[in-house]
């Protein structure tokens, strides 16, 4: 039997990037505040359902990590199948606005547990790599929309087991390109909605809709008071979302949305670090 990898394929739209919004290079709510995310994750495409539950680990920046898993439905199979995702991505300091952030990310995916009409039972797996980047676009009213798109390669290997005397056979096929985009709205930076479409091609393009909610928490544990007197007298600006302040002469001094003026002493007894370390 030809395994026909199409239904198969919208499979991937599902899991990548990570199920759960994380950081806000996949849509959610930065780390610099709470360390773990929890949630779940609805997503839709043409004759392929899925729903999966998963968490977040992570830094404000940093490696972080996602995990999820939760079951897939398709049309032309016999039965619900269970999926399982782990992404590991490294979230680095912004390069130009401080709001904006890259994270490369790898992705396993694996599908196990279906059944074809013709008897055949098997499991499917996929490794993708790739890159996300996102913004933070903050009403200083604790929102924040968080627009976001990542594209991947993604490697599709399958596998069926026949229900008879015959041998098991592997399939593996071409390599598929992934992109999503989309928007997460964060609440108090905390709770993240996050609708998002995602579109892959593979010989044609294949879309899917997916929704993600998912809760943060795990408050960071608050630096050390300072020393007194600790820090000038400068006015700083400091950066809330990144928990970084600003001297005069940066560029994003007086730049980044949601901040204000202080001094480096208030700001340093707020527990706030100076971007890239350098005292004013």
């Amino acid at each position: 039997m030809i395994l026909n990898p199409l239904p198969l394929a919208a499979l991937v739209l599902a899991l990548l990037p990570a199920a759960l919004p994380a950081q806000t290079c996949m849509g959610g709510a930065s780390f610099a505040h709470r360390r773990a995310h929890i949630g779940a994750d609805y997503s839709t495409g043409g004759s392929t359902q899925s729903t999966t539950v998963g968490a977040s680990l992570g830094a404000r920046f940093g490696p972080f990590l996602s995990m999820a898993g939760g079951s897939v439905r398709v049309d032309n199979l016999l039965n619900n199948a269970s999926l399982f995702n782990v992404t590991g991505a490294i979230s680095t300091p912004p390069l130009g606005s401080p709001e904006t952030e890259l994270c490369p990310f790898m992705s396993l995916s694996v599908i196990n547990g279906f059944d074809l009409p013709a008897g055949e039972g098997g499991w499917w797996r996929t490794y993708g790599a790739g890159l996300g980047v996102g913004t933070s676009i903050s009403s200083g009213d604790g929102f924040e929309a968080v627009p976001f798109a990542s594209a991947a390669l993604v490697l599709p290997t399958a596998a069926l087991v026949h229900r008879g005397p015959e041998l098991p056979f592997g399939w593996t096929d071409e390599n598929y390109l992934a992109a999503s985009l989309g928007v997460g709205f964060v609440f108090e930076q905390s709770l993240t909605v996050r609708p998002s479409a995602s579109f892959l091609t593979h010989g044609r393009t294949t879309g899917s809709l997916a929704l993600s909610v998912s809760y943060a928490f795990g408050h960071v544990t608050v630096p050390p008071p300072p020393r007194p007197g600790e820090g000038s007298l400068a006015t700083v600006w400091v950066n809330p979302r990144a928990m970084v302040y600003y001297c005069s002469g940066s560029r994003s001094f007086g730049n980044t949305s949601g901040g204000e003026f202080m001094t480096e002493r208030e700001a340093i007894a707020a527990g706030y670090t100076a971007d890239r370390g350098r005292r004013c």
